[in-house]
């Protein structure tokens, strides 16, 4: 009898050892970041940075090498592609820029922003009532400088 039931305590003993082992599972989270070398990476609330794909976070922030990159409420930046942002900040090296209520810059493309700050090399640079300063191309402003 002693014996049987010593051997119940070994069995329930590694039954809940193989549990708490099996809790852990794989390393995923709902909120943490997302890095892809060149595919995308998405995140919900934590960041995503890609080497040449597709970036976007829900509040967080997102970078892309030479693809695109959206965020909903943080920080884009993009090396060579598009980068918009609701109402954070967007700078792009050559491709465009588009601000909801940030500041947008842009080496030689198109930077557009609804009423923060516009700034282009040698592109153009339209700003609803903010600043749009341009080195050689056209700047047109509502009512800013």
């Amino acid at each position: 009898m002693h014996n049987f039931t010593s051997l119940r305590l070994a069995v329930l003993v590694s039954v809940a050892l193989l549990a708490g082992c099996n809790a852990g599972g794989d390393g995923s989270s709902g909120g943490g970041s997302g890095s892809d070398g060149g595919g995308s990476a998405a995140s919900g609330g934590g960041s995503g940075s890609s080497g040449g794909g597709s970036a976007s976070s829900g509040g967080g922030s997102s970078s892309s090498g030479g693809g695109s990159a959206s965020s909903g409420g943080g920080s884009s930046s993009s090396g060579g592609g598009t980068a918009s942002s609701g109402g954070g900040s967007s700078s792009s090296g050559g491709g465009s820029a588009s601000s909801g209520g940030g500041s947008s810059s842009s080496g030689g493309g198109t930077a557009s922003s609804g009423g923060g700050t516009a700034s282009s090399g040698g592109g153009t640079a339209s700003s609803g009532g903010g600043t749009a300063s341009s080195g050689g191309g056209t700047a047109s402003s509502g009512g800013g400088t």
